[in-house]
């Protein structure tokens, strides 16, 4: 949800959010490696439901 959150504040604010001026680019710069750490929404579900 972090990474989805930070993509779609990236697209709102267009090229503004890759600058250093807004910690946007701080934000997805760490929500990405914990997407890749964690795994994806759908791993999530399937681990959740495997219990």
């Amino acid at each position: 949800a972090g990474y989805a959150a930070a993509r779609t504040a990236l697209q709102s604010h267009g090229a503004v959010g890759y600058t250093e001026e807004l910690d946007l680019a701080w934000w997805l710069r760490r929500a990405r490696p914990l997407r890749d750490a964690w795994g994806t929404p759908s791993v999530c579900r399937a681990r959740v439901l495997a219990g």
